[in-house]
């Protein structure tokens, strides 16, 4: 049974399907049981998704926002079954008003800005994508530069937000580090150990 459930637990987080049938399954399940009119629905989607694209521009967060458009159409299919039962009925018994169609026109374009923004900059990385090293860590790279020259293993040991991941991955991307070495990335807490 134990074994059963590490599975599924591996597979709910690790599939990126599973994780958007899991959110047009908890969005028919709110969406049941609430009755939220759809204006109000589009509103809010319209704020959230704004704010997130607000904060987490396309150029620099692709990922995200792929992750996140999945998410939204996930969310709407969920909110459409929930509220109209499919999509036909839906077409059949929304009305639009002026508010609605202002929201509506406002999705679209948010949506056609992120389509837009995914395409142009593509999976190619660029320069500016990653952030400038903070001062303090300029010491930290040099300092792990000299343990990786003298020694064939170290480890980073500091407190949770400290930076070790943000010093890595400026040693990874050194021309010379990857002159030198051939690195391999282990997300150590993707994996389950028992």
């Amino acid at each position: 049974m134990n074994r059963l459930r590490n599975f599924v637990k591996n597979v709910a987080v690790t599939h990126f399907s599973i994780k958007l049938f899991l959110v047009y399954a908890v969005s028919v399940i709110v969406f049941k049981g609430i009755n939220l009119s759809f204006p109000l629905y589009l509103l809010l989607l319209v704020m959230g998704w704004g704010i997130s694209l607000a904060a987490y521009p396309c150029r620099k967060n692709r990922f995200y926002q792929r992750t996140v458009l999945a998410f939204v159409v996930a969310n709407v299919l969920g909110f459409i079954t929930a509220q109209y039962e499919n999509l036909a009925m839906f077409v059949e018994n929304i009305s639009f008003s002026i508010p609605a169609r202002g929201l509506l026109m406002v999705f679209a374009a948010e949506f056609i800005c992120v389509m837009v923004q995914l395409q142009r900059h593509g999976d190619a990385v660029t320069d500016d994508e990653q952030p400038e090293l903070f001062e303090e860590h300029r010491y930290d790279l040099q300092r792990v530069k000299g343990l990786l020259a003298s020694t064939p293993i170290f480890g980073i040991d500091s407190s949770w937000g400290n930076g070790k991941s943000f010093v890595v991955d400026y040693l990874v991307k050194e021309p010379d580090i990857q002159a030198v070495y051939f690195v391999i990335k282990i997300e150590a807490l993707a994996y389950q150990f028992e």
